[in-house]
């Protein structure tokens, strides 16, 4: 006796392959591009820098564009003083000139975007912990970075980095506290200045009567 089985074959609906857009290619645009700065590199010479559509383009001094950076989330602004305060220094103290551009610049805290020159890429590299921390100063003597951040009028804190292994490293933080008292003389001082002792010495110059009292 046989059996005979019918065996259906059901197949699964096919989906169309996925394709990627291809990237789109900067093109640099003269009248969109704002112009942000220029610093003298060891490699390239004269660097000029402009940010257009979320990237920072760098030309050479012939004007052939060396780099195409990603900025996305930077938008250039004046500082009072007019410019838009590129900041170029080595930051890591490899040698190489590297640049910074505001995000957050106050009158106590400032925070920067930051780019590091990369040797074995040879480009430009966005370095986000440089980028996180506050007000950083770069001391090219004792190849240390450190970074004070205020939080109120009598409180700040100081972090002390290094670079180890090609990272931001902290090796020190201290927390401190000034004291808010003040006490103003209320004796006529020399040259109409009145003396303020908190913790440091502040000079206030009257341009009053000479024999009045301030109390």
């Amino acid at each position: 006796e046989s059996t005979t089985s019918d065996e259906t074959t059901t197949e699964e609906p096919t989906t169309a392959e996925e394709t990627t857009a291809p990237e789109k290619k900067f093109v640099f645009d003269e009248k969109k591009a704002a112009y942000i700065g220029e610093f003298s590199s060891e490699i390239y010479g004269k660097l000029f820098l402009y940010f257009q559509d979320d990237s920072i383009a760098i030309k050479d001094e012939f004007k052939e564009i060396k780099f195409v950076l990603d900025a996305e989330g930077y938008r250039p602004a004046a500082s009072s003083e007019g410019g838009i305060q590129l900041i170029a220094e080595d930051m890591n103290f490899d040698g190489y000139t590297d640049f910074r551009l505001p995000s957050s610049v106050g009158n106590v805290n400032s925070f920067y975007y930051c780019w590091l020159w990369d040797m074995n890429a040879r480009t430009f590299k966005y370095y986000y912990p440089l980028s996180a921390i506050s007000s950083p100063v770069f001391n090219k003597d004792t190849k240390e970075v450190v970074s004070t951040n205020r939080s109120s009028a009598t409180h700040y804190d100081v972090s002390t980095y290094t670079w180890i292994d090609g990272q931001l490293t902290i090796q020190k933080h201290e927390s401190v506290t000034e004291t808010e008292d003040a006490t103003v003389g209320s004796e006529v001082a020399e040259n109409n200045t009145v003396e303020i002792t908190e913790g440091l010495t502040a000079f206030i110059t009257l341009y009053g009567n000479p024999g009045s009292q301030c109390r």
